[in-house]
């Protein structure tokens, strides 16, 4: 299992791009769910977008309170989305969010299960930005606890890319 962050300039509306039909049509959405952390119980985008502006208003010096991470799991892994989402709740606890909003998504348009994890850096109760230094290692280090935890396939070390957005470029890029 390895993590990923997206480039800006991949991330071009990457809820759109998370739930369009395939080009091929073989599916009327890319999405094979959708599950929210920490907010009301809903997947409509329109109100998740309001509900992640409002949070980052708490704090209004973090320049870039959206945080994108890309789960993929090895090819030789059988995870259902019960598993899936313990392994992803796992991670966030891992790394110090999981108490913050997140919106999970997983696909399965390519041969093994990718998730994709949006989360709000700032607190919904405190209002205080999660400490993003050193988040590469810690991811890392969840990832390799994950695997043994889970008896998922070791996979090796990835190099991780991770990108704060601001609300505008959320919303810029996130057609809700």
């Amino acid at each position: 299992m390895h993590d990923r962050q997206y480039h800006q300039w991949e991330i071009v509306s990457w809820v759109d791009w998370l739930s369009i039909p395939w080009r091929d049509g073989k599916r009327e959405n890319r999405a094979l769910w959708c599950e929210t952390r920490n907010l009301p119980p809903t997947t409509e985008p329109m109100l998740i977008r309001r509900i992640f502006r409002a949070t980052a208003n708490l704090n209004l010096r973090t320049q870039k309170p959206v945080y994108h991470i890309a789960l993929t799991f090895a090819p030789t892994d059988t995870v259902e989305k019960p598993q899936a989402i313990r392994i992803i709740d796992a991670f966030l606890e891992k790394i110090g969010l999981g108490e913050h909003q997140a919106l999970l998504v997983a696909h399965g348009d390519s041969k093994c299960l990718h998730t994709h994890i949006v989360v709000n850096r700032i607190h919904p109760i405190t209002g205080m930005a999660w400490d993003k230094e050193h988040d590469r290692k810690r991811a890392r280090d969840a990832l390799n606890e994950i695997e043994t935890e889970f008896a998922l396939t070791k996979t090796p070390e990835a190099k991780a890319r991770y990108w704060r957005y601001t609300p505008e470029e959320v919303i810029a890029h996130a057609n809700f």
